[in-house]
């Protein structure tokens, strides 16, 4: 037979414990591939969107997740309340602060997690397109003209001259 500690610390892992993680990492995979998004306007608001859609999804799935928790250890506590110590029963109560403060932190940790990689693409796109564009303008003028302000010959007997 358990006994009310052994239940306490089983209860954190329940049937709704997958939920929140599944949505944290599906949320930044998500933000990825809206990265793929050539229009900046419309590639920044899906973000926005995707990051206050996740949040609300993250927040939730944390709030049935801590509900399960506190179902499981009051059900246990209502079938064996002769086994229940006044210390245990104060536990019960004391910690229902979990129930409303819980859901809410988890909530703002996968907004903070989800902003920051979304701040990170931004920024990783911003040195790629800046890469990009002083390569290719780069190659472009060092193929016309060389550092001296001569033409280059290219010895091809096709290309017209200068």
């Amino acid at each position: 037979m358990e006994t009310f500690e052994q239940v306490w610390e089983t209860s954190r892992v329940n049937d709704y414990s997958w939920v929140y993680p599944c949505v944290v990492w599906s949320g930044i995979a998500l933000l990825i591939l809206l990265s793929l998004i050539r229009r900046t306007v419309l590639r920044r608001s899906a973000k926005l969107i995707a990051i206050i859609g996740l949040t609300i999804f993250a927040t939730h799935s944390s709030a049935v997740e801590i509900q399960e928790k506190w179902r499981i250890r009051g059900q246990w506590a209502d079938l064996h309340s002769d086994q229940m110590s006044e210390s245990d029963m104060n536990a019960l109560m004391a910690d229902g602060a979990n129930l409303l403060i819980g859901p809410f932190f988890n909530g703002f940790v996968a907004m903070l997690i989800f902003s920051v990689v979304a701040l990170s693409l931004l920024v990783i796109r911003l040195i790629v397109v800046r890469f990009c564009t002083r390569k290719c303008s780069a190659t472009e003028t060092d193929d016309l003209v060389t550092s001296t302000g001569t033409p280059i010959e290219s010895g091809n007997p096709y290309q017209p001259p200068v």
